[in-house]
């Protein structure tokens, strides 16, 4: 969004030449512009104002003139200005699965922008499910808090998305010395035993089980399943890999049957699939 437009007009040895300067903000941070224009070409950028909303390409570089770093553009496309919305007039979904910038190169939004943008589509609740972790957690409970003192009504669900390891039947020497498979597994919390639960499988992953990623040991959840819900996950949980390796139905039964809920994702969150091997 474009604010702080100024038109000075400079004299040159080719005659007068007017200098465009703006700035323009994506509300995380703002950047300076500035750029030569004939006089005779203002029309050329009559919609550049304040408010306009553009897309631009350029050179950043140092300006010894504002000494600051600019942008001088040599292309610009005026934008309408957009919001998604929600404008589904029945129950509204509640997302179950959801990264913040807590998750390692998985996501940029904080949780507070995640909970307010829920809010603002009418959701009732989000579930929060970083991978591995749940740092995110104060903010998220700031945000509901927020909500809730303006009067409004919103539910965080405490989560994470953790990295399973089934390690029944394998001792720790060999769990340790080996490359056991691990899968991605969505945890939620259902109370506050559950929550404590969920601390207690993190710190155990992180302090005891850390081999690249935090992993959560499928004996260690069995023994603190209590107050927790345990969900399938994406493409790289255990269920949805069974069914790429073709294993029989018998064995997709006795694995489901672990789980309290099955995920099934967007068919474009899996396209990758499609378009980095010969899956149809």
């Amino acid at each position: 969004e474009v604010f702080q437009k100024e038109v000075r007009t400079i004299n040159t040895k080719r005659g007068e030449s007017n200098v465009v300067s703006f700035s323009f903000s994506d509300y995380t941070n703002s950047i300076n512009c500035s750029m030569f224009m004939d006089p005779k070409r203002m029309g050329d950028i009559a919609e550049l104002k304040d408010g306009a909303f553009l897309l631009i390409r350029g050179f950043y570089e140092f300006d010894n003139f504002k000494k600051d770093f600019i942008l001088k553009p040599n292309a610009m496309a005026v934008l309408q200005s957009y919001s998604e919305t929600d404008d589904y007039d029945g129950e509204k979904r509640i997302e179950l699965h959801c990264h913040t910038n807590m998750s390692e190169k998985d996501a940029v939004c904080s949780a507070e922008s995640i909970i307010n943008q829920a809010y603002k589509w009418g959701h009732k609740a989000v579930a929060i499910t970083d991978h591995g972790v749940v740092q995110a957690y104060p903010a998220a409970a700031g945000a509901v808090k927020s909500i809730r003192k303006s009067g409004g009504d919103f539910k965080v669900i405490y989560g994470m998305e953790g990295y399973f390891v089934d390690d029944t039947g394998i001792d720790v020497a060999t769990l340790n010395a080996k490359q056991i498979k691990r899968y991605h597994q969505i945890i939620l919390v259902k109370d506050l035993v559950g929550l404590k639960n969920l601390y207690k499988l993190v710190s155990d992953a992180h302090i005891n089980n850390f081999k690249g990623r935090p992993l959560t040991l499928k004996s260690k959840l069995n023994e603190l399943r209590e107050g927790l819900i345990i969900g399938s996950a994406c493409e790289a949980g255990e269920l949805f890999q069974a069914v790429l390796d073709n294993k029989p139905e018998e064995e997709l039964l006795r694995i489901a049957d672990y789980y309290d809920y099955l995920e099934i994702q967007p068919i474009g969150n899996n396209y990758f699939m499609v378009r980095e091997s010969s899956l149809p």
